[in-house]
């Protein structure tokens, strides 16, 4: 027959010595628990907040885009279609050489 014994303090003495001593730091990563989902939850905070932060700054970029591309099609429609100029010049014959001079070579 196996006879257990158990002394008063075995119990409180192996849960206290289980327990390591909490951070005075709330949110600190030193020592993260698994069962506690608030530590877990902090590590998405900064990461949540730096990607909403581009998203709104590329969202902003891209109001900002827009906007002035009306604007500017909306100058561009109100001002009249350039007029193309057309010049004449004579028509000579001149002879044809095989080489050129070159400065500096």
């Amino acid at each position: 027959m196996h006879m257990e014994t158990k002394s008063p303090n075995t119990g409180a003495a192996r849960q206290a010595a289980s327990e390591e001593p909490q951070s005075s730091h709330r949110g600190t990563l030193t020592n993260p628990d698994p069962s506690r989902p608030a530590l877990r939850r902090h590590r998405w905070i900064a990461p949540t907040l730096l990607m909403g932060a581009l998203v709104a700054a590329g969202a902003g970029l891209a109001a900002w885009k827009i906007n002035a591309l009306g604007q500017s099609n909306a100058a561009a429609a109100s001002q009249p279609e350039p007029v193309e100029v057309v010049t004449a010049a004579t028509v000579r014959d001149r002879e044809h050489r095989r080489t050129t001079t070159s400065i500096g070579t």
